[in-house]
């Protein structure tokens, strides 16, 4: 559906993003898949595509848009930014195992020091409220298990609900 000489751009949200900024909360319905570039190239490889520019953009706490051209077209894969990317993502362990398992202990310590801190701040008699009912505040508050014992309420100002 692309012209030999046509470039194809897509944004999608970025897994070096959510493992760096630990984003467990950010997985829910609507942010299910996250990409790297590595990956990404196999896909387009399939498609005769290959990348030739990638931006880091913040949408969705952290994005990559890619542009990409048909293998036909001739152009060479840009060793800039695709390259910086590439490099960058290596460098972060996105393609190995022991990076997501540590992912999976940090969000076991946050968890931990999250409830630790409002279990403390009950236990001094403070009463612990949530303002913002967004998903990620429901995936935390799941997670965490953070019911009526520790947080009484949470608020939000959306008119919609």
């Amino acid at each position: 559906m692309l012209e030999p000489n046509g470039l194809l751009v897509f944004e999608v949200q970025h897994l070096g993003d959510l493992l760096a900024g630990l984003q467990y909360d950010f997985v829910y319905h609507e942010h299910l898949l996250y990409h790297s570039l590595g990956p990404l190239d196999r896909i387009l490889e399939t498609t005769g595509f290959f990348p030739i520019h990638v931006e880091r953009v913040r949408s969705h706490s952290g994005s990559i848009r890619v542009f990409a051209a048909k293998a036909a077209a001739g152009k060479g894969p840009g060793a800039g930014s695709v390259g910086d990317l590439r490099q960058s993502e290596e460098r972060a362990g996105l393609y190995s195992a022991a990076t997501f398992a540590d992912f999976a202990a940090a969000v076991g310590q946050h968890r931990a020091a999250l409830r630790n801190l409002l279990c403390g701040l009950k236990a001094q008699g403070f009463r612990v409220a949530g303002y913002g009912a967004s998903g990620r505040a429901s995936m935390l508050t799941n997670l965490c298990g953070l019911g009526p014992d520790l947080v009484e309420y949470i608020v939000d100002e959306s008119p919609s609900g």
